[in-house]
Order: structure tokens, then C-alpha cells, then sequence
């Protein structure tokens, strides 16, 4: 089945569209490049331009980044408990009716699972550094404590969104296990087993998130599209640049096919760079 067959028009089916209902989008994009860990170096720097572009481009104003660059023993080096502080703070901010959106870019891992809620027996983990840049168990950001966060930082009338550019993200958010009562949605780069390709200028999944964004843009202009054709769209995306691994979609909640995507493009940003400078979101 080809892209456009994939595709929900909007006077074929209801959307609960969210611009012009008075609510906030807050968005939260952690991006790491780890060039303090010889032999783990990414690039997820033009990640975050990426998606802090597309982000204004929507209008939203509620920004923040947390990344690694230059700030080795600051108290804004991004350890577990400093992103942790940032999804706290931007919780205090979130109402009824807002959307949180959480973009990841960085490593992710499996790690032993201690309390059996996984089957394969591994828990999958955000790659959160120490003060000194060191990745170990006891430092990432492991699903179980993510999840929580999730559950109780933001009012259960906030939608959330998370976008994971990492590896072994499938359930990272454990939308399959932990028992949300909200709309959450979650789109990652790769099954629980698989790695994440970078590919020099950011991950495999943002590249295909970008183009279906475009894409989109240029067929609905500044109508809304949902949520699940920009899901589906990321997966062809994906699958179109590497064999390497599958971009996942999950959700609790709402049917995403009723749901409008809340970060659209404006048209007239349609042939922009999309590349924000992103530091004047950072502490």
C-alpha cells in the first residue's frame, strides 16, 4: 500500500484538533552527542535543530533543550536527575488540555529488567551519562522510572507524545506494561532488539520524521492530519533508508487516527532549512 492510500484526509474522518482550543504545547527535546566518550559519538545535535525548528514553525514557545555540549561539570550536564528536574519543571507548567512533547536523541540500551514486568527479561533505557560522562546501569534513565515520571509530573488531562531517536526504544516508554490512564503516544527508531542508525547529520528516524513533515505540509497545506498517518509515514521513512532496523508505534488512549498531529509545519516554512539554533532554549 503506498504513502498517499495511508493517509486520513481530513473531511473523511474526525480529528480532535487542538489548535484553537486555548491549549499549550510544551516541548522537551534531550539531545546527546557524547563527544566526551570516545567510540560513542553521535550526532543528534542536528536532531534537536531539527525539531526545535519545526516546533517554532508551529508557533509553540514553551521550549526547552537539555544537551551535553560543553557543559562537563556544570549542574546542566544532562545526568538522569537533571532531565528528570526539566520533565518536573515543565510539568508544573502543563494544564488540562495541553500536549507534552518529549523528543529524545542519544543512545538507548537494554538493560537487566529486577522487577519482572518485562518479558524478554530486559527493561530498555534512555542513555543518561554520570557527572563525568560515564554510561552505566546505575546512571540511564531506565523505562520503569520514565514511565512513572510520565504518570505523575503531568496532569492526567495533558496528552503526551514521545519521540525516541535511540536504540532498543520499542517499549522504552512502557506503554505495554505501566498502567497509564491518559493519552500517551509514543514513536521510536527501533524494535526493544535493534540498534539506531546515526547517520552523520542525526538519527534515521528524525530524517524521517522531517520528510514525512514536509510531505504532509505539501499535501494538507495548514489543515490538520492525524497523529497515526504522521506514525505510519515515519515508518515507511525509516524503512525506505535502512533494513537495519523498524521505527514502533504505540499508544494508550485516544485512537491516534482521531487525533491531529500538534506539531505541524507552518506551509510557508515549507522550504526552509528547518535548523533552529538551539541554545537559546538551554540553561
Amino acid at each position: 500500500m503506498g504513502l498517499i492510500q495511508s493517509w486520513c484526509f481530513p473531511e473523511e474522518c474526525e480529528l480532535q484538533c487542538f489548535q484553537d482550543t486555548g491549549g499549550q504545547v510544551r516541548v522537551l527535546v534531550v539531545a546527546l552527542d557524547y563527544d566526551y566518550k570516545p567510540g560513542a559519538e553521535l550526532t543528534c545535535t542536528h536532531d534537536a535543530e531539527f525539531f526545535v525548528a519545526m516546533a517554532e514553525s508551529a508557533g509553540i514557545t514553551d521550549i526547552t533543550v537539555v544537551t551535553d555540549k560543553n557543559k562537563m561539570g556544570t549542574p546542566h550536564f544532562p545526568t538522569r536527575k537533571e532531565v528528570l528536574r526539566n520533565m518536573r519543571e515543565v510539568g508544573k507548567r502543563c494544564e488540562a488540555g495541553d500536549w507534552f512533547i518529549w523528543f529524545f536523541a542519544g543512545h538507548g540500551f537494554n538493560v537487566p529488567d529486577h522487577d519482572g514486568d518485562e518479558a524478554d527479561g530486559f527493561d530498555e533505557a534512555f542513555g543518561t551519562p554520570d557527572t563525568a560522562g560515564k554510561l552505566k546501569e546505575s546512571t540511564l534513565l531506565i523505562d520503569d522510572d520514565f514511565a512513572k515520571a510520565l504518570d505523575s509530573m503531568f496532569p492526567r488531562e495533558t496528552r503526551i507524545l514521545c519521540i525516541c531517536d535511540c536504540c532498543h526504544s520499542g517499549t522504552i516508554c512502557d506503554l505495554d506494561s505501566f498502567h497509564f490512564e491518559r493519552d500517551v503516544y509514543q514513536i521510536s527508531a527501533s524494535q526493544d532488539d535493534e540498534e539506531a542508525e546515526d547517520t552523520g547529520k542525526g538519527g534515521v528516524l528524525t530524517r524521517a520524521l522531517k520528510s514525512a513533515i514536509q510531505k504532509l505540509t505539501a499535501v494538507f497545506g495548514d489543515k490538520p492530519y492525524s497523529l497515526r498517518t504522521v506514525a505510519e509515514a515515519c515508518e515507511k521513512g525509516v524503512k525506505k533508508q535502512t533494513k537495519e532496523q523498524a521505527a514502533s508505534f504505540q499508544y494508550v488512549g485516544t485512537p491516534p487516527e482521531q487525533v491531529a498531529w500538534p506539531i505541524p509545519l507552518h506551509r510557508s516554512d515549507l522550504l526552509a532549512k528547518m535548523k533552529a539554533d538551539i541554545t537559546e532554549y538551554e540553561e
